[in-house]
């Protein structure tokens, strides 16, 4: 028989284990609640400007779940934080570790804003976190490892910071990713392996950084990867072969880099639904594989820079999509193949510095939507084809350093949208088309070093707009009266026939080009 000393023990354990029972869960609720409120309170104290003053209304005069930028949802009885957008607000600031205390945070969208210091490895407290997009701020320090315990990320986001230091390893543990950017930073190191891991995914960016090494074999396990851009790094080594294998890849660019090897014969099959091809300014060797023709959604080739060699593909009119063609600084030869006519779409085309020869095709004119022709420094022959007459909204077209002959057409008159007419270095004859002067947008102009002759236009000579003109090196006339000009030009014209020159003959036009802001006036050198 229970004493009287131990019924009471007893009534009062029951006591406290009821009081707790029923008060423990309120007090759960008011310290989780309180949690929350304290974190963004710290991220509001911990921001030094707010221009808009996006933070005056985060006080108790409202609940916090109403606090502008902030998102809450229900959790049994309470309300948490799931979504905090503080994006675009010019703040600037530290990210307090406090905001690995939102426990419930799914996510996280700070982009465009002035952030700075290190991005707090609290956050990888952040077990539900789901977007994490800190692009367009001042970061610094390295990416903390322990984001791979935010084992729900799909969207991290860390591009154009400050951020020093390697790739963690650990990322690669983070299997529903789907979207990976960390461009524009001061990364360093190699791509990890571990990356190869990330079977979701889609998006990854590494570009303008100073990653080294290879790109990993492991790449082509990707096999969700739509977009791979890499450029502005320092890798080394061949583009893995498993990586062609992707067919899902629709933008893959690596310029700027110190890539080496070929392009696969069969990549056109293998990389059907490629839309951007970006390999500039690496060291990349070999033909243009005739199979890149069959990738038919190929918007942008970009291949500058290279050792690339042989011809360029007739069969590249099948591109009916393309409408960046850049082969400039290659080793191509042969001519330009007459089907380049056929791509009705392409508006940029940049097959300058090769060793192309033989005549400009005439279909070129076909490429309505052409804005940008840069064919110079090739072996080029011929004359240039009245039917480029047809190309209206023509900017820029430069044919100089070549083998070019014939007079300029006049045909040109009728490229009405063109600023950048450039046709030095060739063997051009005949008189200036006074109709050049009836471009109304023209604005630069180099005909120099060549064989023109008669009299300098006066419709010319009457332009008030020109930024550039370059006459010299020809055997042009002008009657005095009308050569001191009170244009805002610059000048470099011969004393029209005589001997002096007001440019020495073996300046290259490099000179002449990057002179274009210089003002003056067309000016007489007299003989002597």
């Amino acid at each position: 028989m229970a004493t009287p000393i131990s019924l009471v023990l007893i009534k009062f354990t029951l006591f406290l284990t009821l009081n707790l029972l029923f008060t423990s869960q309120p007090h759960e609720v008011s310290c989780n609640n309180d949690t929350d409120r304290i974190a963004l309170l710290q991220i509001k104290n911990c921001t030094t400007n707010d221009p808009d003053g996006f933070f005056s209304s985060w006080n108790d005069s409202l609940h916090f779940c109403s606090w502008p930028g902030v998102q809450c949802s229900r959790h049994g009885s309470d309300e948490r934080v799931t979504s905090l957008d503080l994006s675009e607000l010019d703040l600037v600031g530290t990210l307090p570790p406090q905001v690995g205390n939102l426990s419930f945070l799914r996510f996280i969208n700070i982009e465009n804003n002035t952030f700075h210091g290190r991005i707090p490895p609290q956050l990888g407290n952040l077990v539900l976190l789901q977007h994490f997009n800190a692009t367009g701020n001042s970061f610094t320090g390295p990416i903390p490892a322990n984001l791979s315990r935010c084992s729900k990320l799909r969207i991290l986001m860390l591009s154009s910071n400050k951020l020093r230091g390697k790739i963690p390893v650990q990322l690669g543990s983070l299997s529903k990713l789907e979207i990976l950017r960390i461009g524009q930073n001061n990364l360093t190191g190699s791509l990890p392996a571990s990356l190869g891991n990330l079977s979701q995914l889609v998006n990854f960016g590494a570009a303008y950084n100073n990653l080294v090494g290879r790109i990993p074999e492991s790449f082509g396990r990707l096999s969700k990867l739509s977009i791979i851009a890499a450029g502005i790094n320092q890798l080394s080594g061949e583009i893995p072969p498993s990586l062609y294998n992707l067919s899902t890849i629709h933008i893959m660019t690596f310029t700027f880099n110190k890539l080496e090897g070929r392009l696969p014969e069969n990549i056109g099959f293998t990389l059907r639904d490629i839309g951007y091809f970006a390999v500039s300014e690496n060291d990349l060797v070999g033909s243009i594989p005739e199979s890149l023709c069959n990738a038919s959604r190929l918007v942008d080739i970009n291949m500058n820079m290279n050792r690339f060699a042989g011809r360029i593909p007739n069969c590249l009119s099948k591109l009916q999509n393309l409408q960046l063609l850049s082969l400039q600084g290659n080793e191509f030869s042969g001519r330009i193949p007459d089907s380049i006519g056929g791509l009705k779409r392409l508006f940029d085309l940049d097959l300058s510095r090769n060793r192309l020869e033989g005549p400009i095709p005439a279909s070129l004119g076909n490429c309505l939507s052409l804005t940008s022709i840069d064919i110079s420094h090739n072996k080029l022959s011929g004359e240039i084809p009245a039917e480029t007459g047809k190309l209206t909204h023509l900017n820029t077209m430069d044919v100089s350093h070549n083998n070019l002959s014939g007079e300029i057409p006049s045909a040109i008159e009728n490229c009405e949208s063109i600023e950048r007419l450039f046709v030095q270095r060739n063997s051009f004859q005949g008189s200036i088309p006074s109709s050049l002067a009836s471009i109304k947008g023209l604005r630069e102009l180099d005909l120099s070093c060549n064989s023109l002759t008669g009299e300098i236009p006066q419709q010319l000579q009457d332009v008030k707009d020109f930024q550039y003109l370059n006459l010299s090196y020809n055997n042009l006339r002008c009657e005095p009266s009308n050569v001191l000009l009170d244009a805002d030009m610059v000048g470099r014209v011969s004393d029209f026939g005589q001997a002096r020159l007001l440019v020495s003959s073996e300046e290259d036009d490099t000179f002449s080009r990057s002179s274009a802001s210089a003002k003056g006036t067309i000016g007489y050198a007299a003989p002597g």
